[in-house]
């Protein structure tokens, strides 16, 4: 189901968004959802990078948060140059939730 967004932009932005609408022959609607999704997915992968480094976030986590895979993130952290520390707790968080689905299927 989607819903209906709103918002102001600059004239120069909306002759941008017209231009990259003629470029690749869509609607005006269409390049902005399509933006708009690359920027909220790019924000994303941004917010999980930054928390990981800070170590709010576990590797997992950050995989989930930014919407990619585990492996991915791997990548993309090293891509980045940030470091990678994982420890045995950091194992044992990220194993968590698959114990726990585990012990809940009553395997």
């Amino acid at each position: 189901m989607s819903v209906t967004l709103t918002t102001r932009a600059s004239k120069e932005l909306a002759r941008k968004i017209e231009e990259l609408a003629k470029k690749e022959q869509v609607d005006k609607s269409t390049i902005i959802r399509k933006l708009l999704k690359e920027a909220v997915e790019r924000k994303s992968l941004e917010d999980a990078i930054e928390q990981y480094r800070k170590g709010k976030l576990s590797l997992w986590k950050a995989a989930r948060n930014a919407g990619v895979s585990l492996w991915e993130m791997i990548d993309i952290l090293a891509k980045e140059g940030v470091y990678f520390d994982y420890d045995r707790e950091a194992l044992r968080e990220d194993l968590e939730p698959l114990r726990r689905k585990e012990i809940g299927s009553g395997k």
